[in-house]
Parts: C-alpha cells; structure tokens; sequence
C-alpha cells in the first residue's frame, strides 16, 4: 500500500495520508500504554532535574554561564518583563478581594506578603501554577547574574566564585527547570486542544481521563 501512494499520489496528498494513517494507527496504542504502565510523564521531570549537572571547566565559562541572561540586553529585557508579567498577572488574578481588603488594615506588614495570603491558591490553575514556577525560576536566573556583574566589572571574579560557589549549580538548575515547565505548557496546550476540538480524541481517552480533564479545563 506505501509502494502504491508513492507511485501515484502527490506528494503532499502522501504526506497527509501516511501520517494520518500513523495517528490512527498507533495512537490508541500509545495511549493505552500510557494507561496502563508508563510513568515517564513523571519520572523524566525527576530524571533530567537531578541529573548531574554539567559544571564549567575553567572560570571563563563559569562567568559566561552565569553571566550569560544579564549580559545579553534582549534576553534580559523580554525575560524579565515577561517573568513579573506572569507574576503579577497570576496572583492578581487569584487574589480574594475580601480577605486583601482585611490584611490592608495590618501595619508592618509587607504588601508582597499581604497578596500571597490573598491569593486563593486552591483555584489555582494547573498551567498557571506551572507558568508561575518558570517565571520565578527566570528571576532567580537574574537575579543571581546580577549579583555577580560588580565582580565582573572590578575583575574580582575569584572573590565571586568564591563567596557564591553554588552560583554554576543553581543557574544550571534553574534553567532545567524552566525546560520542565516549557515543556509542560505545550503539553498541556496540546492536550487542551486536543480534547476541547478533537471528538475523536474524548473517544479514545478513558472515562475517568475524560471526568478529570473536564475538571481540569473547565
């Protein structure tokens, strides 16, 4: 039957076929896979964040690793504007007006601290949890390459690798972090997608998927 769309189907009337036929192929069975015995939606998030990390092998590329988000002015510019839009946007949204309105009146009490107790965090969305997760991550990226830009600048960077040895690990970490959590998001954008247009994919899926993706993107 390949053989046959070879010869005598377009290329791309080809392309669609031999992939749609691979869907339906092997979907179900990846799904029931996935159903029945596969844990890697766990495990690999737990595998590649605790994975030794790849530590710099002379000073030089310690201070490119951990300079590097600081440095580059775009990256610095859309990172952190994107990260405290998120973190602003995230826990606004989820703040309970009554209970913001009641920690107003406590003196000594920092306002960063007054929207964390208003924040519903039982509401919170799963994809926003994850988005709220990277952008700390980002900051704490900046953050740390920030504190090391006045030894750069006074060409004291023994001093920095020195006092804040455990910079190279944390950015290290950090960033598999926020690959966790990109990844995350486009799975659950591609599941969104999935289930809210796609009939057929609510027809493979178990009953019990289906109660709790509902629940989820309801």
């Amino acid at each position: 039957f390949s053989e046959h769309i070879d010869k005598d189907w377009p290329l791309i009337l080809n392309l669609i076929v031999q992939y749609l036929l691979g869907i339906i192929l092997f979907l179900p069975a990846f799904l029931y896979r996935l159903n029945i015995k596969a844990t890697c939606w766990f495990y690999w998030p737990l595998a590649f964040l605790l994975t030794q990390p790849k530590l710099p092998a002379n000073a030089a590329e310690e201070q490119t690793l951990v300079r590097k988000p600081w440095d580059d002015e775009w990256q610095k510019l859309v990172g952190l504007l994107s990260a405290a839009w998120v973190v602003a946007s995230v826990l606004l949204h989820y703040v309970d007006v009554s209970t913001w309105l009641g920690l107003r009146g406590i003196p000594g009490l920092p306002s960063v601290v007054k929207v964390l107790f208003a924040v519903d965090w039982t509401q919170l969305k799963l994809w926003h949890g994850v988005m709220l997760v990277q952008a700390l991550a980002t900051l704490a990226m900046f953050w740390i390459s920030g504190k090391a830009g006045p030894y750069v600048k006074n060409n004291t960077w023994v001093k920095f690798a020195e006092e804040y040895w455990w910079a190279p690990r944390a950015m290290d970490f950090l960033h598999r972090v926020t690959v966790v959590c990109t990844v995350l998001l486009l799975l659950c954008a591609l599941v969104a997608f999935l289930f809210q247009s796609c009939w057929w994919f609510r027809a493979l899926l178990p009953p019990r998927w289906v109660e709790a993706l509902t629940a989820i993107y309801a």
